[in-house]
């Protein structure tokens, strides 16, 4: 059976949360990465790795956003990898640029990494930008 368009190969998992644009919100997000990694069975320190890049993104987000805008986090498992994807409507459209430390610990601590920011949207009152990146991990022969 083959995967088309907006299907996930086998063995697939997906969580999506949103949440609101607040700094407090970053301890929900922190306890989901964290569970997500457990039931992934990646190492401490591919666990840390994704709370540190999680953390950085959503934290420049979150501050980044326009008011009342929600935070949007999902987290797509797969044998030997993980992909989150953050996404939010930030005041500017540079939120997470080169030059920034988020951009810098996504350099760091994931295999691949992308910064999407769209075009000015007069509805939203900002420009959507979405984070996604992708740690790998070792699997072990019961992880199939």
């Amino acid at each position: 059976m083959g995967t088309g368009a907006g299907q996930l190969p086998p063995h697939a998992a997906t969580i999506t949360v949103r949440t609101s644009p607040e700094l407090d919100q970053l301890t929900m997000l922190r306890a989901l990465s964290d569970t997500v990694t457990l039931n992934a069975a990646l190492s401490a320190e591919e666990t840390e790795d994704v709370r540190v890049a999680l953390d950085e993104v959503a934290t420049a987000l979150i501050c980044a956003s326009v008011r009342d805008a929600p935070i949007e986090c999902e987290f797509v498992t797969r044998p030997g990898q993980l992909s989150i994807t953050v996404g939010a409507v930030a005041a500017a459209a540079d939120a997470i640029g080169e030059k920034t430390l988020p951009w810098q610990v996504l350099d760091t601590v994931t295999h691949s990494f992308a910064t999407v920011a769209e075009p000015f949207d007069p509805e939203r009152h900002g420009f959507p930008v979405t984070v996604g990146f992708v740690r790998t991990h070792e699997t072990g022969p019961a992880d199939g």
